[in-house]
């Protein structure tokens, strides 16, 4: 999931955004842990279906992530699996949307884009192939 655009630099989430949400939680450096939803698990291929899926996010700026759902073009065309991992994350604003980008240890990276809405939790989420297919992959905060 590559990113496009420029990151706004400086730029600071106001108080009761969700990025500012993710600064604030994670002040104590506790972590904040987003796990793949149970309706996201129908557009994973079977096996994939009971992975952990989840992302800890760290205030610091790195993450662990257990068996979140990846995927990669290759020759032979769309591979959907799971990776773990340690790497960095940050918040970028590109053509003035907020979104999560991680950057695994490897170099690897993915972005997160943040949906929020007044009747629900606020939610991490991409799209598994074309955004017109419908397969979003949702990450929501763990109790």
């Amino acid at each position: 999931m590559a990113g496009r655009g420029r990151p706004t630099r400086g730029a600071r989430p106001r108080r009761g955004s969700f990025c500012g949400q993710l600064r604030e939680a994670n002040a104590s450096r506790s972590g904040r842990a987003l796990g793949l939803t149970d309706g996201s698990r129908q557009y994973l291929p079977a096996n994939l279906r009971t992975a952990t899926g989840q992302v800890d996010l760290v205030a610091d700026g790195t993450f662990t992530a257990v068996e979140p759902p990846d995927t990669r073009i290759e020759s032979s065309g769309r591979i959907i699996s799971t990776r773990d991992g340690r790497g960095t994350w940050k918040i970028l604003t590109l053509g003035g949307t907020d979104r999560v980008e991680l950057v695994f240890a490897d170099g690897r990276g993915s972005e997160l884009q943040i949906s929020t809405s007044i009747s629900s939790a606020p939610t991490l989420y991409y799209f598994l192939a074309d955004p017109d297919s419908g397969q979003r992959l949702e990450f929501v905060r763990r109790p």
